[in-house]
Order: structure tokens, then C-alpha cells, then sequence
């Protein structure tokens, strides 16, 4: 959030403002996809519990 703020300063130029823009962008975009893979990960793992587990094998 600071290299955004930074880019749109008085001073700051356009291409500072969209890299930081695109930086941004991307890390936004990166926290969703975690979190949607989290949630699914999730959802997997309860699955997996809520199924009966089979019995051993006999030996």
C-alpha cells in the first residue's frame, strides 16, 4: 500500500502510478486465488472425515 501511495503523490510520474497499479492488481489477485484454494481445501478435508473409514485389511 506504501509503493501506492507513493506513486500518487504530487511528483509521481504516470508509469510509477499504473506499476503500482498493476502490483496492486496482482495482489489482490493472488489473496483471492488463496483463498478460494483454502476454501477448497477445506471442503476436501471434510469430506474426506465424514466418510466412514474402511477396515483394516486381515493379514
Amino acid at each position: 500500500m506504501t509503493l501506492y501511495k507513493e506513486s500518487h503523490e504530487p511528483g509521481a510520474s504516470k508509469e510509477d502510478s499504473l506499476a503500482a497499479f498493476k502490483i496492486l492488481r496482482n495482489y489482490i489477485t493472488v489473496q483471492i486465488l488463496t483463498s478460494i484454494n483454502d476454501k477448497d481445501l477445506r471442503c476436501q478435508r471434510g469430506q474426506q472425515t465424514s466418510t466412514p473409514e474402511k477396515p483394516p485389511l486381515e493379514q
